[in-house]
């Protein structure tokens, strides 16, 4: 019995830790396919919308930029989303900002992007996200906001610590991948496995930018002692609402959860 122990001992961390370090990309990111129907509805809703954006290192991106007027310019909101959503449907949401454009683009490998997902591509792929709509005629750059939910939370925080911004809206975010996968694996060297990390919070003290955050109160994926933690480690103004009996995934259908950032959306324009 005793020398079976010892054996699970000694297995464990052979299979699990391998496991963990070449197979982590599959555990993180979810590719999702595009969305047909919604094209179709966002095609009959904002003709031409659509954009292909071309990275630097000749990776083609794409997604969509809704709302523009040719006639002024506008504030822009930037949507990065979770590790398994392909943005189109938070645009349909979006049509309600109707004093904002809106540009979400899918991350590499999701709907019709090219390249493969992983932190230091879509770290990058923002800060050119950023500098190439802030020269749209269309938008005017000195009212940018970024928001991210979940895995783009991470990528909206490098954004704001990079780029000036008139605020960050955060929904279900953490303060880094790495603490919350620690939780999960208590017993795996997480911090010697990862490779991407996406510690949103050694960035936080930094960012003076203002912050509206939204948590769930049931959320099981991210639990909401890991969104505090970046919340209270921000370096400028911030606002938190905890929405009550929903969940990681259904956060978004609270009544509260568009009051909450058209409200803090309308404060930064005016």
């Amino acid at each position: 019995m005793v020398h079976l122990f010892i054996g699970i001992l000694i297995a464990i961390p052979l299979i699990l830790y391998p496991f963990l370090y070449f197979f982590q990309e599959k555990l993180l990111f979810f590719p999702r396919p595009i969305d047909l129907g919604n094209r179709n509805i966002l095609e009959s809703a904002f003709s031409d919308s659509e954009v292909h954006i071309k990275m630097d290192d000749g990776v083609l991106l794409h997604g969509w930029l809704i709302n523009i007027e040719t006639d002024r310019q506008r504030p822009l909101l930037i949507y990065f989303g979770g590790n398994a959503e392909e943005v189109s449907g938070f645009l349909l949401e979006a049509r309600i900002l109707k004093k904002w454009a809106v540009a979400a683009i899918n991350y590499r490998g999701y709907g019709l992007s090219g390249g493969k997902p992983g932190e230091s591509v879509l770290f990058a792929d923002a800060l050119t996200l950023y500098d190439r709509l802030s020269k749209e005629p269309a938008i005017d750059p000195s009212r940018i906001v970024v928001m991210g939910r979940s895995l783009g939370s991470g990528v909206a925080v490098h954004l704001a610590a990079k780029r000036t911004l008139k605020g960050v809206v955060l929904i279900s975010p953490y303060d880094a991948i790495r603490e919350v996968a620690q939780e999960i694996y208590p017993y795996a060297p997480v911090a010697f496995l990862l490779k991407h990390p996406f510690d949103s919070y050694i960035r936080a003290p930094h960012i003076t930018t203002p912050l509206l955050a939204l948590t769930a109160s049931d959320d099981d994926i991210i639990p909401e002692k890991h969104s505090l933690r970046l919340i209270a480690a921000w370096g400028g103004d911030h606002r938190h609402r905890t929405l009550r009996r929903v969940d990681h995934n259904t956060i978004v259908h609270h009544p509260d959860y568009w009051r909450e950032i058209m409200k803090f959306l309308d404060q930064t324009i005016n």
